[in-house]
Protein backbone atom coordinates (compact mmCIF):
# COMPACT_ATOMS: atom_id res chain seq x y z
CA UNK A 1 0.00 0.00 0.00
CA UNK A 2 2.52 2.34 1.02
CA UNK A 3 2.49 6.36 1.21
CA UNK A 4 -1.37 5.84 -0.59
CA UNK A 5 -2.89 4.03 2.23
CA UNK A 6 -5.19 6.72 3.37
CA UNK A 7 -6.11 7.28 -0.08
CA UNK A 8 -7.08 3.32 -0.61
CA UNK A 9 -8.90 3.50 2.63
CA UNK A 10 -11.05 6.66 1.78
CA UNK A 11 -12.02 5.21 -1.60
CA UNK A 12 -13.32 2.05 0.95
CA UNK A 13 -15.03 3.84 3.27
CA UNK A 14 -16.55 5.66 0.26
CA UNK A 15 -17.60 2.10 -0.89
CA UNK A 16 -18.55 1.09 2.40
CA UNK A 17 -20.87 4.07 2.75
CA UNK A 18 -22.12 4.31 -0.95
CA UNK A 19 -23.10 0.63 -0.29
CA UNK A 20 -25.26 1.10 3.11
CA UNK A 21 -27.11 4.54 1.49
CA UNK A 22 -28.18 2.33 -1.48
CA UNK A 23 -29.38 -0.28 0.27
CA UNK A 24 -31.26 1.57 2.45
CA UNK A 25 -32.53 4.07 -0.68
CA UNK A 26 -33.87 1.11 -2.15
CA UNK A 27 -35.33 -1.14 0.40
CA UNK A 28 -37.17 2.04 1.58
CA UNK A 29 -38.34 2.95 -2.06
CA UNK A 30 -39.15 -0.67 -2.87
CA UNK A 31 -41.10 -0.91 0.77
CA UNK A 32 -43.25 1.92 -0.01
CA UNK A 33 -45.21 -0.13 -3.46
CA UNK A 34 -44.38 -3.59 -1.50
CA UNK A 35 -44.62 -5.00 2.08
CA UNK A 36 -41.49 -6.97 2.28
CA UNK A 37 -38.92 -6.20 -0.36
CA UNK A 38 -36.51 -8.85 -0.85
CA UNK A 39 -33.49 -7.74 0.95
CA UNK A 40 -31.07 -10.41 -1.21
CA UNK A 41 -31.71 -9.08 -4.53
CA UNK A 42 -31.71 -5.86 -2.62
CA UNK A 43 -28.09 -6.53 -0.94
CA UNK A 44 -26.70 -7.66 -4.39
CA UNK A 45 -27.61 -4.57 -6.39
CA UNK A 46 -25.81 -2.56 -3.64
CA UNK A 47 -22.77 -3.93 -3.71
CA UNK A 48 -22.33 -4.85 -7.67
CA UNK A 49 -23.18 -0.54 -7.32
CA UNK A 50 -21.23 -0.31 -5.06
CA UNK A 51 -18.18 -1.78 -6.48
CA UNK A 52 -18.97 -0.74 -10.17
CA UNK A 53 -19.22 3.15 -8.81
CA UNK A 54 -15.78 2.55 -6.75
CA UNK A 55 -14.20 0.60 -9.12
CA UNK A 56 -14.86 3.80 -12.04
CA UNK A 57 -13.90 6.26 -9.49
CA UNK A 58 -10.58 4.85 -8.38
CA UNK A 59 -9.07 4.55 -11.91
CA UNK A 60 -10.53 7.94 -12.95
CA UNK A 61 -6.89 9.29 -12.68
CA UNK A 62 -8.52 13.12 -11.92
CA UNK A 63 -10.27 11.77 -8.68
CA UNK A 64 -6.90 9.80 -7.62
CA UNK A 65 -4.80 12.69 -7.96
CA UNK A 66 -7.57 15.00 -6.01
CA UNK A 67 -7.88 11.98 -3.37
CA UNK A 68 -3.85 12.01 -3.03
CA UNK A 69 -3.73 15.38 -2.70
CA UNK A 70 -6.38 16.08 0.79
Amino acid sequence: MGPNKAVHLMFLAGGVLLYFLTAWTADWIWGYFVKHPPELIISAGSVAFAITVGVICYRNERLYTLASEV
